[in-house]
Protein backbone atom coordinates (compact mmCIF):
# COMPACT_ATOMS: atom_id res chain seq x y z
CA UNK A 1 0.00 0.00 0.00
CA UNK A 2 1.17 3.31 -0.66
CA UNK A 3 2.52 5.57 1.88
CA UNK A 4 0.39 8.73 2.52
CA UNK A 5 1.21 11.89 1.04
CA UNK A 6 1.92 13.75 4.92
CA UNK A 7 4.56 11.07 5.29
CA UNK A 8 6.21 11.84 1.81
CA UNK A 9 6.66 15.19 1.65
CA UNK A 10 7.97 15.99 5.73
CA UNK A 11 8.77 19.93 4.33
CA UNK A 12 6.16 22.77 4.46
CA UNK A 13 3.78 23.23 1.63
CA UNK A 14 4.59 26.35 0.18
CA UNK A 15 1.57 25.90 -2.91
CA UNK A 16 -1.16 23.86 -2.34
CA UNK A 17 -1.99 23.49 -6.45
CA UNK A 18 1.32 22.55 -6.76
CA UNK A 19 1.05 19.64 -4.53
CA UNK A 20 -1.71 18.34 -6.00
CA UNK A 21 -0.77 18.56 -9.33
CA UNK A 22 2.99 16.60 -8.61
CA UNK A 23 0.34 14.09 -7.43
CA UNK A 24 -1.28 13.61 -10.40
CA UNK A 25 0.50 11.20 -12.35
CA UNK A 26 1.58 9.15 -8.90
CA UNK A 27 -1.90 8.87 -8.83
CA UNK A 28 -2.61 7.40 -12.02
CA UNK A 29 0.38 4.85 -11.52
CA UNK A 30 -1.39 3.68 -8.04
CA UNK A 31 -5.01 3.65 -9.03
CA UNK A 32 -6.00 -0.06 -8.37
CA UNK A 33 -7.27 0.00 -11.81
CA UNK A 34 -7.32 2.23 -15.02
CA UNK A 35 -10.44 4.18 -14.23
CA UNK A 36 -11.36 7.44 -13.87
CA UNK A 37 -12.87 6.56 -10.65
CA UNK A 38 -10.36 5.28 -9.44
CA UNK A 39 -8.60 8.13 -10.23
CA UNK A 40 -10.91 10.05 -8.09
CA UNK A 41 -10.66 7.97 -4.78
CA UNK A 42 -6.90 8.41 -5.03
CA UNK A 43 -7.03 12.35 -5.53
CA UNK A 44 -9.52 12.87 -3.03
CA UNK A 45 -7.14 10.69 -0.29
CA UNK A 46 -4.63 13.70 -1.98
CA UNK A 47 -6.88 16.62 -0.60
CA UNK A 48 -7.58 15.05 2.69
CA UNK A 49 -3.53 14.54 3.11
CA UNK A 50 -3.05 18.05 2.12
CA UNK A 51 -5.45 19.26 4.86
CA UNK A 52 -3.74 17.29 7.28
CA UNK A 53 -0.57 18.25 6.51
CA UNK A 54 -1.74 22.36 6.47
CA UNK A 55 -3.51 21.76 9.77
CA UNK A 56 0.20 21.19 11.12
CA UNK A 57 2.15 23.12 9.56
CA UNK A 58 -0.16 26.33 9.62
CA UNK A 59 -0.45 25.64 13.55
CA UNK A 60 2.68 27.17 14.48
CA UNK A 61 2.35 30.70 12.36
CA UNK A 62 1.27 33.91 13.39
CA UNK A 63 -1.09 36.15 11.85
CA UNK A 64 0.52 38.15 9.77
CA UNK A 65 2.44 35.02 8.32
CA UNK A 66 -0.79 33.08 7.76
CA UNK A 67 -2.53 35.63 6.16
CA UNK A 68 0.46 36.04 3.57
CA UNK A 69 -0.08 31.83 3.06
CA UNK A 70 -3.27 32.10 2.16
CA UNK A 71 -2.75 35.28 -0.03
CA UNK A 72 -0.38 33.12 -2.31
CA UNK A 73 -2.56 30.42 -2.82
CA UNK A 74 -4.74 32.72 -3.86
CA UNK A 75 -2.30 33.89 -6.23
CA UNK A 76 -0.96 29.97 -7.61
CA UNK A 77 -4.97 29.39 -7.74
CA UNK A 78 -5.03 30.96 -11.26
CA UNK A 79 -1.69 29.73 -12.07
CA UNK A 80 -2.68 26.31 -11.67
CA UNK A 81 -5.97 25.78 -13.29
CA UNK A 82 -6.19 22.84 -14.81
CA UNK A 83 -7.67 24.31 -17.67
CA UNK A 84 -4.17 26.29 -18.05
CA UNK A 85 -2.22 23.33 -17.33
CA UNK A 86 -3.40 20.70 -19.21
CA UNK A 87 -0.40 20.72 -22.05
CA UNK A 88 2.16 20.45 -18.39
CA UNK A 89 0.33 17.60 -17.46
CA UNK A 90 0.08 15.54 -20.42
CA UNK A 91 3.64 15.97 -21.17
CA UNK A 92 3.99 14.13 -17.42
CA UNK A 93 1.85 11.54 -18.07
CA UNK A 94 4.39 10.94 -21.55
CA UNK A 95 6.89 11.15 -19.49
CA UNK A 96 5.17 8.17 -16.96
CA UNK A 97 4.80 6.30 -20.28
CA UNK A 98 8.13 6.01 -21.06
CA UNK A 99 9.59 5.38 -17.17
CA UNK A 100 7.09 2.38 -17.52
CA UNK A 101 9.10 0.70 -20.72
CA UNK A 102 7.51 2.30 -23.88
CA UNK A 103 9.67 4.13 -25.19
CA UNK A 104 7.72 4.70 -28.92
CA UNK A 105 7.58 8.10 -27.66
CA UNK A 106 10.61 9.13 -28.36
CA UNK A 107 10.85 8.11 -31.44
CA UNK A 108 7.88 9.78 -32.40
CA UNK A 109 6.08 7.00 -33.46
CA UNK A 110 3.75 6.41 -30.27
CA UNK A 111 0.03 7.86 -30.84
CA UNK A 112 -2.51 7.43 -28.49
CA UNK A 113 -5.77 5.14 -29.10
CA UNK A 114 -9.25 6.13 -29.68
CA UNK A 115 -9.67 4.07 -25.91
CA UNK A 116 -6.57 6.51 -24.58
CA UNK A 117 -8.12 9.55 -25.26
CA UNK A 118 -11.57 8.83 -24.04
CA UNK A 119 -9.64 7.54 -20.92
CA UNK A 120 -7.52 10.59 -20.95
CA UNK A 121 -10.64 12.51 -21.12
CA UNK A 122 -12.26 11.19 -17.83
CA UNK A 123 -8.92 11.70 -16.59
CA UNK A 124 -8.07 15.15 -16.70
CA UNK A 125 -12.14 15.77 -15.60
CA UNK A 126 -11.61 13.84 -12.88
CA UNK A 127 -8.68 15.62 -11.77
CA UNK A 128 -10.36 18.94 -12.78
CA UNK A 129 -13.24 18.47 -10.45
CA UNK A 130 -10.95 17.46 -7.51
CA UNK A 131 -8.92 20.38 -8.13
CA UNK A 132 -12.37 22.96 -7.50
CA UNK A 133 -13.02 20.94 -4.40
CA UNK A 134 -9.32 21.29 -3.00
CA UNK A 135 -9.81 24.98 -3.53
CA UNK A 136 -13.13 24.37 -1.75
CA UNK A 137 -12.23 22.53 1.07
CA UNK A 138 -8.99 24.85 1.80
CA UNK A 139 -10.78 27.69 1.55
CA UNK A 140 -12.89 26.50 4.15
CA UNK A 141 -10.42 25.43 6.60
CA UNK A 142 -8.13 29.08 6.11
CA UNK A 143 -11.59 30.92 6.71
CA UNK A 144 -12.25 29.00 10.31
CA UNK A 145 -8.55 29.30 10.90
CA UNK A 146 -8.32 32.87 9.93
CA UNK A 147 -11.75 33.91 11.30
CA UNK A 148 -11.47 36.25 7.80
CA UNK A 149 -14.28 35.67 4.82
CA UNK A 150 -12.77 34.36 1.63
CA UNK A 151 -14.95 36.17 -0.99
CA UNK A 152 -14.82 33.31 -4.22
CA UNK A 153 -16.12 34.22 -7.11
CA UNK A 154 -18.40 31.59 -8.90
CA UNK A 155 -17.03 28.67 -10.49
CA UNK A 156 -16.77 28.77 -14.10
CA UNK A 157 -19.12 25.46 -14.27
CA UNK A 158 -21.93 27.27 -12.85
CA UNK A 159 -21.68 29.95 -15.32
CA UNK A 160 -22.05 27.92 -18.08
CA UNK A 161 -25.11 26.15 -19.88
CA UNK A 162 -23.04 22.43 -18.67
CA UNK A 163 -24.75 20.80 -20.97
CA UNK A 164 -22.54 22.44 -24.15
CA UNK A 165 -19.22 22.24 -22.79
CA UNK A 166 -17.92 19.74 -25.00
CA UNK A 167 -19.00 22.90 -27.52
CA UNK A 168 -16.92 25.46 -25.50
CA UNK A 169 -13.62 22.92 -24.84
CA UNK A 170 -13.73 21.95 -29.15
CA UNK A 171 -13.87 25.96 -29.90
CA UNK A 172 -11.26 26.68 -26.95
CA UNK A 173 -9.09 23.70 -28.93
CA UNK A 174 -8.99 25.76 -31.83
CA UNK A 175 -9.22 29.75 -30.77
CA UNK A 176 -6.79 29.38 -27.90
CA UNK A 177 -8.38 31.95 -25.51
CA UNK A 178 -6.24 32.01 -22.95
CA UNK A 179 -3.25 33.68 -25.09
CA UNK A 180 -3.91 36.67 -24.30
CA UNK A 181 -6.56 39.06 -22.15
CA UNK A 182 -8.14 40.98 -25.43
CA UNK A 183 -8.44 37.42 -27.44
CA UNK A 184 -10.18 35.61 -24.39
CA UNK A 185 -11.85 38.67 -23.94
CA UNK A 186 -13.33 38.58 -27.39
CA UNK A 187 -13.65 34.53 -27.08
CA UNK A 188 -15.68 35.19 -23.82
CA UNK A 189 -18.14 37.58 -25.68
CA UNK A 190 -18.97 35.19 -28.10
CA UNK A 191 -19.95 32.36 -25.69
CA UNK A 192 -22.26 34.70 -24.15
CA UNK A 193 -23.72 35.89 -27.65
CA UNK A 194 -24.05 32.36 -28.10
CA UNK A 195 -26.02 31.69 -24.88
CA UNK A 196 -22.86 29.29 -24.12
CA UNK A 197 -22.59 30.95 -20.51
CA UNK A 198 -25.52 32.09 -19.07
CA UNK A 199 -27.50 35.49 -19.69
CA UNK A 200 -27.69 37.49 -16.39
CA UNK A 201 -28.33 41.07 -15.83
CA UNK A 202 -24.66 41.68 -14.98
CA UNK A 203 -23.44 40.67 -18.56
CA UNK A 204 -19.57 41.85 -18.14
CA UNK A 205 -19.19 40.69 -14.72
CA UNK A 206 -20.39 36.90 -15.51
CA UNK A 207 -18.29 37.53 -18.68
CA UNK A 208 -15.49 38.40 -16.35
CA UNK A 209 -15.94 36.09 -13.64
CA UNK A 210 -16.23 33.20 -15.99
CA UNK A 211 -12.68 34.22 -17.49
CA UNK A 212 -10.60 34.39 -13.92
CA UNK A 213 -12.61 30.96 -13.01
CA UNK A 214 -11.79 29.01 -16.08
CA UNK A 215 -8.60 30.77 -17.85
CA UNK A 216 -6.77 32.77 -14.88
CA UNK A 217 -7.36 35.82 -16.59
CA UNK A 218 -8.97 39.33 -15.80
CA UNK A 219 -10.54 40.73 -18.81
CA UNK A 220 -12.63 43.00 -17.09
CA UNK A 221 -10.40 45.90 -18.80
CA UNK A 222 -10.93 43.85 -22.45
CA UNK A 223 -14.58 44.17 -22.04
CA UNK A 224 -14.86 47.81 -21.76
CA UNK A 225 -16.93 50.11 -24.60
CA UNK A 226 -13.62 51.60 -25.51
CA UNK A 227 -12.11 47.81 -26.78
CA UNK A 228 -15.45 46.70 -28.53
CA UNK A 229 -13.55 47.53 -31.70
CA UNK A 230 -10.21 45.28 -30.89
CA UNK A 231 -12.56 42.30 -29.67
CA UNK A 232 -14.46 42.74 -32.86
CA UNK A 233 -10.96 42.34 -34.90
CA UNK A 234 -10.23 39.49 -33.07
CA UNK A 235 -13.31 37.57 -33.71
CA UNK A 236 -13.36 38.01 -37.39
CA UNK A 237 -9.73 38.37 -38.36
CA UNK A 238 -6.61 35.75 -38.34
CA UNK A 239 -4.00 37.60 -36.03
CA UNK A 240 -0.43 36.05 -35.75
CA UNK A 241 -1.53 32.59 -36.93
CA UNK A 242 -4.35 31.79 -35.13
CA UNK A 243 -7.51 31.63 -36.25
CA UNK A 244 -10.39 34.63 -35.91
CA UNK A 245 -12.62 33.67 -32.73
CA UNK A 246 -15.99 33.37 -35.21
CA UNK A 247 -14.20 30.38 -37.02
CA UNK A 248 -13.74 28.49 -34.26
CA UNK A 249 -17.04 27.50 -33.41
Amino acid sequence: MRKKFTEIVSRDIDNIYKEFEDSFIECIHYSESITAESLEVELREVISSIIEKLCRQLDKLGHTKLKSFVKRQQLYYAEYLPSKRKEVNYKNYLLWIVAHGDESILDGSYKASEKEIDYLKDVFNTYESCFFDLKAECESYFQNLTGVTITTSPMWQDLINIELLQLIERAEGKAKPDLSNIRCAAFCEVLYEKKYIKQTITRVKTMTQFAISRYGRDIGKSLLASKKKARKYYKTHTIAGQKSIESCF
